[in-house]
């Protein structure tokens, strides 16, 4: 017959094993992702987790709010939340929209500031810029003169 030690470690052996593959999926969860076309543009794939069912984009521009200093070194976009009053669906879910930026060789990554429709800071991303190793190259030799 087990003991009790043999029935506790049997029984957090079977829990680590339905954590570890949750784990691992929200580790690999998509993600806002900016990528550098290498031809002057950044393009960002903005994806946001709303909390609640009426919550939609009612604006995405490129630019800070109003009431917030830009950043250096990043490029910067405003996402204008629309949350709707009434019955929603109580449950999470991604919100997607693509936004294409000016590049500059001094921007390391996007900062996106979502904010309510009054203006309010509701939270921030600051996702990297993924650049090609090449493309980059190609640009420090060409000095700006023409896109690689």
């Amino acid at each position: 017959m087990p003991t009790m030690e043999t029935l506790l470690a049997r029984l957090l052996g079977v829990a680590v094993v339905f954590a570890v593959p949750a784990t691992l999926a929200m580790a690999q969860a998509p993600a806002t992702v900016a990528e550098a076309d290498g031809k002057g543009k950044v393009n960002v794939k903005i994806l946001y987790y709303a909390d609640q069912g009426c919550t939609t984009f009612a604006d995405v521009r490129e630019g800070a709010p109003n009431n917030i200093e830009p950043p250096t070194r990043t490029l910067v976009v405003t996402v204008t939340l629309n949350r709707k009053t009434g019955e929603c669906v109580e449950r999470p879910y991604t919100i997607e929209h693509t936004i294409a930026l000016a590049d500059r060789a001094d921007a390391l990554s996007v900062d996106i500031f979502y904010v309510d429709p009054d203006g309010r800071f509701v939270r921030s991303q600051r996702p990297r810029i993924y650049r090609d190793v090449e493309i980059e190259a190609c640009e420090a030799k060409q000095s700006g003169s023409r896109p690689c």
